[in-house]
This record gives C-alpha cells, structure tokens and sequence, in this order.
C-alpha cells in the first residue's frame, strides 16, 4: 500500500486543506480532501491523470459537511478500469463556489505500483 499526503502548509494555498491519496493494489486508489466548512463549496471534482498522458480523467466524489469540516472521497477501481502497475497519476481538486468560480488545488502525485514484489530496475 502507498500513501501520499500533503498539508496545505506544505504546498497548498489553504493551511487548513489536507488531500491524500492512499494506493491499494491490485484494488484500486482513493483520494480524499478535508478542507474547513466555514465557506464549504458547492461542489468538488477530482481530476486525474496518467503521467505524460494529456487526458484528464473526472470523478465526482461526494461531500460530507461535519461540524467545521468537509471530507470528500472517491474511490478508482483500477481492475474495471485497467491500468498497468508501474505508472504515477497526477491529480487535483477542483473546488466550485455558490457562484460558479473555480479554484484547482496543487497537482500532486500517487503511484500505482505493484508492491507484492521486490521490482528493480531493467538494464
């Protein structure tokens, strides 16, 4: 299993927004964000990508607001939706307010990397 996490105060605008990603192979890869719910946004997609590819990839996770935090959550099936071990996904958030307006969080990476095994480098 593969974890990556960034805290806002490391390389997001917001201090208080927090994006994960946790890699489960052969399963699959669930992202999350946590961000404060005083302005809670309308709506939030995830956007992701295979590295060097140019296609972007929508997902529409659900929000859940709880106390003075939003969590969102999507969850890829990446044995219905096939890809080879191997490869990094580069993703975002897209956050949407009451207006309309948009704002992206920092792209950040997860990998997809079969981990049963002990894989070194071809030469």
């Amino acid at each position: 299993m593969i974890v990556t996490q960034v805290a806002a105060s490391e390389a997001q605008p917001d201090a208080s927004l927090l994006s994960n990603a946790v890699s489960d192979f052969p399963e699959g890869i669930t992202f999350s964000l946590d961000l404060p719910a005083a302005k809670p946004p309308e709506r939030i997609e995830l956007l992701y990508r295979v590295a060097n590819d140019d296609t972007l990839h929508l997902a529409l996770p659900e929000m859940d607001v709880a106390g003075d935090r939003v969590h969102a959550e999507e969850s890829i099936d990446l044995q219905a939706q096939y890809l080879p071990a191997g490869l990094d996904l580069h993703y975002f958030w897209r956050l949407f307010d009451a207006g309309g307006a948009s704002t992206d969080t920092p792209q950040q990476s997860v990998s997809w990397r079969d981990d049963r095994f002990d894989w070194r480098p071809f030469r």
